[in-house]
């Protein structure tokens, strides 16, 4: 501080050369409100500065040469840009010198022209909290992505589990707590898997090279835990080998890995785009659209899908067990359902899910592939829904054959005759009407008017009658 009470305007002009290296303020992160205060401030009094830097009480002789000395050395400092702000560059400038210079004559220099000097100005934030990018602000790392999609689906599993998609499904034979205890391995197990994943640092083609094998593991573990991985169940004497007393379940049970893969985790829909989603933090197709990963749609989207690989995943774990020991007793007691304890009822169970296969292979399989979509069970909270979602599946239609095939030209037949075939109808139709009701409607007036009209005569002509010998 000088004489005067008042900073010099070296030191002023040192902090607004700091303030030049700042990138442009376009957002509040990262940047204290303070901070933004103090550069519009600075930049105000700079620019009152040039605009008349003699309008303020003018300081003695010396003072005001040694003010423009000192500006005019300062246009020699290197400016470094991208430079972050720091609270310290306002606090680290070079120490003042406290000495007062010696009188120097009013004539010995004339004020400078401050417009020619070239001085970077300082970026004027319109607003403080102004935000650069709203994605920025939807971005989540995939940690916390998977988090948030875990703790979402826990939630919804202490509600009803009801199976509300009107065709059955293998945790249906299930107790409720029973349902929720499985639901919740998967999850669990998934979780895992993608931690592992995670530390392979696999690439995205060698993620979805391993797709199978991903799923394959996280039925395997679940199965495992779900039953018990050293589970033992007794057999009858009846059996083929007397000698073998018990069985490990979940040994046995794994050893129908390939129908399990064929018929249920082979099917399991979009599985790679999910693992990419969570793991790179790769956009996920929503409608058509992309949608970056935090936004609504793509939190919405990785739900469904996370819910559906969940269920079938579940799906799978009872598979083999009602293909093995659907009646042994221990089991019954032990997993199933009340309703579900007798053997006709665990066999009409049983019949409806192969009829459900055969139907979904045979006819709803090709059907989703030519409408270019796929069915998807996911947690609500009336329990376990339906819903439907866009996908192109054309690489799949173009492998179809034989009767599969036969009912996509089925559809496409009907789409293509159904329209002029409802006009042709309709125009009939109408036809008909206009027949039925200008045509034969008004004959049948007609002639309804024509018999009113022969009673009414015929009763004039019976009345005159009766009334004539009367008068005479």
């Amino acid at each position: 501080m000088n004489e005067f009470g008042r900073q010099p305007a070296k030191a002023q002009v040192q902090m607004v050369i700091s303030a030049e290296q700042v990138l442009p303020v376009v957002s509040s992160q990262g940047l204290s409100a303070f901070t933004l205060l103090r550069q519009v401030f600075m930049e105000t009094g700079l620019r009152q500065l040039e605009q008349n830097p003699w309008a303020t009480t003018r300081p003695s002789p010396a003072i005001a040469a040694n003010t423009l000395a000192n500006l005019d050395q300062c246009r020699s400092y290197p400016r470094t840009p991208n430079r972050a702000v720091d609270d310290s560059s306002f606090l680290a400038s070079p120490p003042m010198d406290r000495a007062v210079p010696k009188e120097v004559p009013r004539t010995a220099a004339a004020p400078p022209s401050f417009a020619d000097w070239d001085l970077v100005e300082l970026p004027r934030p319109a607003r403080v909290t102004q935000v650069t990018d709203a994605s920025a602000l939807a971005t989540v790392p995939g940690q916390e992505m998977t988090a948030v999609l875990i703790d979402a689906l826990l939630t919804k599993l202490p509600t009803s589990l009801q199976n509300r998609t009107q065709v059955p499904l293998e945790v249906d034979i299930l107790k409720s707590q029973k349902r929720q205890d499985l639901f919740v391995i998967v999850l669990k197990r998934f979780e895992i898997v993608l931690d592992e994943l995670e530390a392979s640092q696999l690439s995205r083609s060698q993620l979805l090279d391993k797709r199978l094998t991903i799923l394959y593991d996280l039925w395997q573990t679940s199965t495992a835990d779900f039953f018990g991985k050293y589970l033992t169940l007794p057999l009858s004497q009846a059996t083929p080998k007397p000698e073998i007393t018990e069985i490990e379940l979940v040994k046995v049970l794994q050893q129908d890995h390939a129908i399990v893969e064929t018929e249920i985790l082979d099917k399991i829909p979009l599985v790679p785009e999910l693992l990419e989603h969570l793991l790179f933090q790769t956009p996920l197709l929503v409608d058509n659209n992309l949608s970056a990963i935090g936004s609504p749609e793509a939190m919405l989207q990785a739900e469904a899908l996370l819910s559906n690989l969940v269920v079938q995943v579940a799906n799978a774990v009872m598979q083999p067990l009602l293909n093995r020991f659907a009646t042994h007793e221990v089991i019954k007691q032990s997993f199933y359902d009340r309703s579900l304890l007798s053997t006709r009822d665990i066999e009409r169970f049983r019949n409806a899910l192969s009829a459900r296969y055969r139907l979904r292979r045979w006819f709803i399989e090709p059907k989703e592939m030519f409408e270019s979509q796929y069915s998807l069970v996911i947690f609500s909270e009336a329990g376990l829904q339906n819903i439907a979602i866009y996908t192109s599946r054309d690489h799949q239609l173009k492998t179809l054959s034989g009767l599969r095939l036969s009912v996509t030209l089925a559809l496409e037949a009907r789409d293509a005759i159904a329209p002029p075939l409802q006009a042709t109808f309709t125009f009939l139709g109408r036809g008909v009407v206009y027949l039925l009701t200008q045509v034969v409607g008004r004959g049948i007036g007609l002639i309804g008017r024509g018999i009113l009209q022969g009673i009414g005569g015929t009763w004039q002509e019976l009345f005159i009658t009766r009334k004539s010998p009367q008068q005479k």
